[in-house]
């Protein structure tokens, strides 16, 4: 179904931004949502008539047995008496169903078709019927109610705003298209926290302007990343393959390190007769055809201050190249640090990447003290090696290691798996333990033979069993501290009273507190091992700075710090701290609860499930 009031008001631009395609699609959440929300009105409506009608019945009853009162009354008063003792009958029972409630969607409407061979348009809906109206109400929704709802639980949580994928991933869960991006930050601007609800939220004005501020740049970021992927492909589409390394260090070098070099000059190697347009490109070229695309896909005009006041560089080289499967070399890029900095740089990992090439051709040559002797032939190689020329770049054509196919692919998952690892986790939450592990393990097992042993689905739920094993460590300590108050205030009762007191206190003692500490120790030693897994496997699926992976190593710490192992703890939390610097930059609300998290006395402080 088309989004009519986004191809009647944002699809038409100026002759430079029109929208690419005309296939502006509702999404089915989106539906859903409103679907839900149509539903909810209708069946207020049917209880407002259902009370109505039953208030009409009972004042009809009333009148009647006045009259009837009135008329006995004028025959005779003892027979008043009697007849105002009759009880009346029970009000009419309305039953309310939700399967009558209806709300259809007619999937052709507002959809454009060629015209005929003799030249009339071909129309296949009727603009007047209900299901075509009810598109249009759904597109309405979206641009009036849904964008601000989505503002408004971004300040209540900023876990929401870290990277890109996890923003498409919220905003898709709420029905939201991407091409909703550049309108997003547009109402952002024009509103602001004018419709936060600051007490719903628990935030301040001065949390709630920060946060609205990184999601604004979230977002802005989000619209950079896709429009220099449509343009970094379509170069790719267009050149030879063995240009693809350097074209794309080229564009980076242009849109990320024009502060370390305003004038990059492309890299490419001699060959006849190849003409490539794209060595002409410039930071200033780069970044006007970044606003054209922007605006023409997002339909946002991009501020020309952006690239060097906002745009954090790390961030965006890292999501771009996700986006178009470059796999970089992994060290230390300079965006603009100096050209000592850079050449230092540059030796340091040569001379590291020299050093571990040949400790992995001769493993045996590090027990030996001889040093190895350089042949003629060793020497002319290293002496061929190509040596940058002119003056450094960011990126050179040799750290694009390689460029993969990225596949989009609908996520399937398994009813089985899914009902069989809430049941277990359900079961284990209420101390049936054994059937709760017989059920996730049984989860597990098919979650394996149907994904395969790595995917993200099985990272979720080694880190969702982590969880439920923590909090019942934390249940078993939590009675575990009564239990020592309880036994500490035995001994401190004086003997006066001391029967008064001592038999409610002997109650909250356990009756085996060691059996009960080893158990929650178990407990904990078991969720360590379970996020620790998870962490494996979201690494290898997700990369090592990934959000889920930023938040299982959050967890891990956590967990390392109430088993005791304080600098385990601190090392892990410290690692996080790094991704999120690495990923999201410096002032992420999320550093907050990282640099308090690891304190002592916050052992037990409650894993957050929010994510």
């Amino acid at each position: 179904m088309q989004c009519v009031e986004f191809r009647e008001q944002n699809a038409k631009g100026d002759a430079s931004a029109d929208y690419p395609h005309r296939l502006v699609l509702l999404r089915p959440e989106l539906l859903e949502a409103y679907r839900e929300t149509k539903l909810h009105k209708w069946l207020e409506g049917k209880v407002s008539e259902a009370r109505a009608k039953v208030e009409k019945e009972q004042k009809d009853k009333e009148q009647s047995v006045e009259q009837e009162l009135k008329e006995a009354a004028s025959e005779g008063g003892a027979d008043a008496d009697k007849s105002a003792l009759v009880p009346s009958e029970p009000p009419t029972k309305s039953v309310i169903n939700a399967d009558d409630f209806v709300l259809n969607f007619n999937p052709d409407a507002f959809v454009e078709r060629k015209p005929t061979e003799s030249g009339d348009e071909l129309v296949i809906y009727d603009p007047e019927d209900e299901s075509t109206q009810n598109v249009r109400l759904a597109s309405q929704y979206l641009r009036e109610v849904v964008l601000g709802e989505f503002i408004s639980e971004a300040v209540a949580s900023a876990f929401l705003m870290t990277d890109g994928p996890v923003v498409t991933t919220v905003l898709h869960r709420k029905g939201i298209n991407m091409r909703y991006l550049g309108l997003l930050v547009r109402k952002i601007d024009a509103d602001g926290d004018k419709d936060v609800d600051y007490a719903k939220a628990k935030v301040s004005k001065a949390e709630a302007a920060h946060t609205i501020a990184l999601l604004k740049s979230t977002l802005q970021h989000e619209m950079v990343v896709r429009a220099a992927k449509h343009l970094v492909n379509d170069l790719l589409r267009a050149n030879a393959e063995f240009d693809h390394a350097s074209l794309v260090a080229h564009f980076y070098n242009c849109l990320l390190g024009a502060s370390l070099n305003a004038s990059p000059v492309a890299d490419v190697s001699a060959l006849p007769n190849v003409e490539r347009s794209w060595t002409a490109a410039t930071p200033a070229s780069v970044r006007a055809d970044l606003v054209k695309e922007v605006a023409a896909r997002f339909r946002y005009e991009l501020p020309a201050a952006w690239f060097d006041g906002v745009m954090l560089k790390n961030k965006v080289a890292r999501e771009l190249s996700l986006r178009i499967g470059a796999q970089l070399v992994a060290r230390r890029y300079d965006f603009g640090s100096g050209a000592a900095d850079l050449a230092q740089a540059v030796d340091t990992s040569s001379s590291e990447a020299e050093q571990a090439t040949a400790a992995a051709a001769s493993p045996s040559s590090s027990s030996s003290t001889k040093k190895p002797k350089k042949g003629k032939k060793a020497k002319a190689a290293v002496d061929e090696q190509p040596k940058v020329q002119g003056p450094p770049t960011t990126f050179r054509p040799d750290d694009v290691l390689n460029l993969g196919p990225v596949v989009k692919s609908t996520a399937h998952r398994s009813t089985l798996v899914e009902d069989a690892f809430s049941q277990g986790t359900r079961a284990i939450m209420e101390g049936q333990l054994e059937l709760g592990e017989a059920l996730v393990n049984d989860a597990l097992h098919l979650s394996e033979q149907i994904y395969g042993a790595v995917h993200p689905d099985a990272a979720q739920k080694y880190h969702h069993l982590g969880i439920v094993w923590h909090s019942l460590a934390q249940r078993i300590a939590s009675t575990l501290r009564t239990h020592d108050m309880a036994e500490q205030a035995l001994k401190e009762l004086p003997v006066e009273g001391r029967e008064q007191h001592e038999k409610s206190l002997q109650e909250l003692l356990l009756p085996n507190a060691d059996a009960a500490r080893q158990e929650a120790d178990s407990y904990l030693q078991l969720a360590v091992r379970m996020v620790r897994q998870s962490i494996v496997v979201a690494e290898r699926t997700n990369g090592i700075d990934s959000h889920d992976a930023i938040t299982q190593f959050t967890d891990l710490g956590l967990l390392e710090q109430a088993a005791g192992n304080h600098n385990v703890a601190l090392k892990l939390t410290k690692h996080a701290i790094d991704l999120v610097v690495a990923a999201y930059g410096p002032t992420h609300p999320q550093l907050v609860n990282l640099l308090v998290r690891p304190r002592p006395h916050l052992a037990w402080t409650s894993l957050s499930l929010s994510r």
